[in-house]
């Protein structure tokens, strides 16, 4: 499964202060410090497994949560095919 993980990139949402806030106090009642690592460590250019690899979360784990911060539109999941082709658009 890590080689899916290579080919997702986590793009942030922007959100206001208190979205921001009230979805990371969301994420940590369900997952703890995990969920908050794996969401502060989305910079939207790593991919899922150097998220995983940065955070030290197990891919299960990591897809649990990533699956929650898209479902509360904290972030939203892209290929790398799918920003590959945002950014032939956008030239």
């Amino acid at each position: 499964m890590g080689v899916e993980l290579i080919g997702i990139v986590p793009i942030r949402e922007e959100l206001g202060a208190v979205e921001r806030f009230k979805g990371e106090s969301k994420l940590h009642e369900k997952f703890g410090d995990d969920g908050i690592r794996a969401y502060l460590s989305i910079d939207s250019k790593k991919n899922a497994e150097e998220i995983k690899m940065e955070t030290g979360i197990a891919e299960e784990k990591l897809i649990e949560i990533l699956d929650y911060m898209e479902r509360e539109k904290l972030i939203d999941l892209k290929t790398v095919y799918e920003l590959e082709i945002e950014k032939t658009l956008k030239r």
